[in-house]
């Protein structure tokens, strides 16, 4: 959980990734595209958000001496960040600079626009490689929808009245 979950009315995330869910997430990624296995290893292995992976430039990456720069500002709580590279993370990242100038975005698509958004790609993934129940809302969303569909069909003892006593049989 984050930080944050003593701030009262503060949302915080409580779906993580866990390790043995990577494997699968990523071996589904990769049959996606290059793109998206880059913006998952570099979510993964350096715990960037979403906002910060799909706003960073070209010129913050330094392939050559190996760390990403996380500008003041650019970040969730506004801190600068300087991560080092994991060597998959420095392959797959440099495959998406590539012809790219310093100031081009690291994640665009194919017509060179920026990545805005990959939710229903990434609800695809999720629920193809097996993790989606725990990291997709999708997924969560239709676990959901089935767990009170079969309770519907289970016969279910009746409410609790509000004054904490179960109506008498017969009686209502």
């Amino acid at each position: 959980m984050s930080h944050d979950a003593n701030i009262p009315g503060k949302r915080t995330t409580q779906r993580f990734l866990e390790d043995a869910q990577y494997k699968p997430l990523a071996r589904e990624c990769s049959k996606v595209g290059l793109r998206l296995s880059a913006m998952l290893t570099t979510a993964y292995s350096f715990a960037f958000r979403k906002g910060e992976l799909l706003s960073l430039p070209v010129k913050q990456v330094g392939l050559a001496s190996g760390p990403i720069r996380l500008e003041t500002g650019t970040t969730k709580n506004g801190d600068g960040r300087v991560i080092k590279m994991t060597r998959e993370g420095a392959t797959l990242l440099t495959a998406c600079v590539i012809a790219k100038t310093p100031d081009d975005f690291v994640f665009t698509r194919e017509n060179g626009k920026p990545v805005a958004g990959f939710k229903k790609l990434r609800e695809t993934v999720c629920c193809s490689s097996g993790v989606g129940k725990r990291v997709c809302r999708l997924c969560y969303k239709t676990t959901k929808q089935e767990a009170k569909e079969s309770s519907e069909q289970i016969a279910m003892p009746p409410p609790i009245e509000p004054t904490g006593r179960r109506p008498e049989r017969g009686r209502t």
